[in-house]
């Protein structure tokens, strides 16, 4: 048992140590972030040049998110955080390969830092994270001690996803998607 807690120590401490440092910037800050609930969004798709526009996203989605009852009534309890997570070409992956694609979006691939991708389990609309170890090792580098993470996956087409980590994309109706979707991720509902 004792050699089964060392590999998994050797395997969280190697993810620590390779994990990326990025810029983290502070868009609502409510208290100390041992006593408040630390939700973390992060960028997908977003290169260098790109990251202003990710953080006023970001900042969009967080106003959105804080003016949709029930997280309106405690918007107090929260401090966001944006990690300027910078990815090699900028979008989302589109295989276009789901059985409801109406063939209107081109097929694209780009080099993106987690992998966003939409036609998850042959749903258009469903974007997923497809490296979590990516998102658990940035997470530990930057904001170790956050509550929940976002990944905000730069298309301005429809799509996000809840489950351990809640995606959306910065489609305006995809931040009201993802509002629902926090809470199954976040509150167990």
């Amino acid at each position: 048992m004792k050699k089964n807690y060392f590999t998994l120590l050797l395997l969280l401490l190697s993810l620590v140590a390779n994990a990326q440092v990025f810029d983290v910037d502070t868009i609502q800050y409510k208290g100390n972030s041992d006593k408040f609930i630390n939700i973390v969004i992060m960028g997908d798709g977003y290169t260098e040049p790109q990251q202003a526009a990710f953080l006023n996203k970001a900042t969009e989605f967080t106003n959105s998110l804080f003016n949709v009852t029930p997280w309106s009534n405690y918007k107090n309890y929260f401090n966001v955080f944006a990690i300027k997570v910078i990815s090699n070409e900028s979008g989302t992956k589109h295989p276009n390969t789901a059985s409801d694609c109406n063939g209107s979006l081109a097929v694209s691939n780009p080099d993106t830092y987690f992998g966003c991708t939409f036609d998850a389990q042959n749903i258009h609309r469903l974007v997923v994270v497809q490296s979590h170890s990516r998102v658990m090792s940035v997470l530990a580098a930057n904001v170790p001690n956050y509550d929940q993470a976002i990944i905000l996956a730069n298309s301005s087409h429809y799509g996000g996803s809840g489950g351990t980590f809640a995606v959306s994309t910065t489609h305006a109706q995809g931040y009201q998607i993802t509002a629902h979707e926090l809470g199954h991720s976040f509150a167990d509902l």
